[in-house]
């Protein structure tokens, strides 16, 4: 009996020293999240009125942020000092935006994919077809330093039905889109890493962050394997995403009120909450100025933490 209760004391602490040295393992791997924001403490930015459903945010050269409303149909201009005004409509219902290299805004929209003239509020069209199919509805895009475009049509998949597709458009307009791949759950945030070798897409409807080896300027690189990058938990899932400069993936997380950064490998750094005050509604982010500006849907408001490292171009 004695025996046996030596060796069962020698097993247990032989799973106390394996785990212990696993978590040691695991913790060089995440993270603090002091070191990407001290105190992590927001603070609201902007207030756009009811009924908009705010998506997209990103600035123009003059220190401008331009959102859209995916309720409403809204493009939005909010100044350097907080004030949120009504600048142009998408006429549809518009679900994410970037600038281009040209400093035309591009608009992702249930009726494609667009160009906004933020001086004139004209909406041109790029493209709503791939091959001879009308595109099902777009959600989210990035821009890649060769001013190609990435970009997301989620509506028609789901968890059940995977078949949500992601293109990419080149830089010449003339040129026809591609297709990157053809089987994600809700395709909705997009984002490239810093060298462009990596395509991080979020799959709302599964709660995940899938990543794809891209070999250059829309080129999926056969040679590797398109891997799951990160699962969240709770909410309902990733919308949009930004990176810093260090490679930090910093995921909205829609219905569960927080931001979530990620380092390149996939482990979490840590959480940026949102304030007791707001809303949980959180659809999109963006680095700018030394801030991550968050964008919440239910209350439609702007919020903003004061950020360590500095945001990537893309």
């Amino acid at each position: 009996m004695m025996k046996a209760v030596m060796m069962g004391i020698r097993l247990a602490a032989a799973v106390l020293v394996s785990s212990a040295m696993t978590a040691s393992a695991h913790a060089q791997f995440v993270g603090d999240i002091a070191t990407i924001c001290n105190d992590c403490k927001l603070e609201k930015y902007a207030s756009c009125g009811p009924e908009k459903f705010l998506e997209g945010p990103n600035f123009d050269k003059d220190g401008n942020m331009w959102i859209v409303g995916l309720r409403s149909g809204d493009v939005l201009k909010v100044t350097p000092a907080g004030e949120c005004t009504v600048a142009g409509r998408s006429g549809g219902f518009p679900g994410g935006a970037r600038f281009d290299k040209e400093g035309k805004l591009l608009i992702t929209d249930r009726n494609g994919l667009l160009s906004y003239d933020t001086a004139t509020g004209a909406v041109s069209p790029i493209t709503n077809r791939v091959g001879n199919q009308n595109m099902r509805g777009l959600n989210d895009l990035v821009v890649d330093k060769d001013g190609g475009i990435y970009f997301t049509e989620p509506y028609g998949s789901s968890a059940t039905r995977p078949n949500g597709r992601v293109f990419y458009q080149p830089e010449d307009r003339s040129k026809p889109v591609t297709v990157i791949g053809d089987t994600f759950a809700f395709p909705n945030g997009v984002m490239l890493s810093p060298d462009e070798k990596t395509l991080y897409v979020g799959e709302y409807a599964i709660n995940r962050i899938t990543a794809i080896p891209m070999l250059a300027s829309g080129q999926v690189n056969d040679a590797g394997v398109p891997w799951v990058f990160a699962y969240m938990t709770g909410g309902v899932g990733p919308d949009g995403m930004v990176v810093d400069v260090d490679g930090n993936l910093y995921v909205a997380h829609y219905k569960a009120g927080e931001v979530v950064v990620y380092n390149s490998s996939g482990f979490p750094i840590g959480y940026i909450r949102m304030p007791p005050e707001a809303g949980q509604w959180v659809t999109n982010v963006v680095l700018h100025d030394g801030f991550l500006y968050i964008t919440e849907a239910s209350k439609n408001e702007i919020w903003r933490v004061k950020t360590n490292i500095a945001g990537h171009a893309n």
